[in-house]
């Protein structure tokens, strides 16, 4: 993991899962301000008797592996639909023949 990261200013979420990185996170970890969610590669693959990971992590939320591909798929997906969420409101507009109308939600 680059020392640059623990330069990263206010951080909520640091997701490093699924990727190339190596090492300890405690340069990370060692941070005063708390991270809500840190998830990173730091589990062993179960379907191997080894217990070798990526990433050694003491204070990581979750601890993902690169052959599990959805670990950490659940918490971030996007709902797509947002017009009946939070109070949102899209604005559509329908074009027509030298016409543009604003549609009601």
């Amino acid at each position: 993991i680059p020392l640059s990261f623990g330069q990263l200013k206010s951080l909520e979420t640091f997701l490093i899962d699924d990727n190339q990185f190596e090492g300890n996170a405690d340069i990370i970890c060692a941070r005063k301000d708390k991270i809500e969610y840190f998830i990173a590669d730091c589990a062993s693959n179960p379907e191997t008797s080894s217990d070798v990971v990526e990433i050694r992590c003491d204070c990581c939320t979750l601890c993902c592996h690169d052959q599990n591909a959805t670990c950490n798929d659940a918490e971030w997906l996007g709902n797509q639909e947002s017009i009946w969420e939070n109070g949102y409101g899209r604005v559509k507009w329908e074009f027509e023949a030298g016409e543009i109308s604003l549609l009601n939600n």
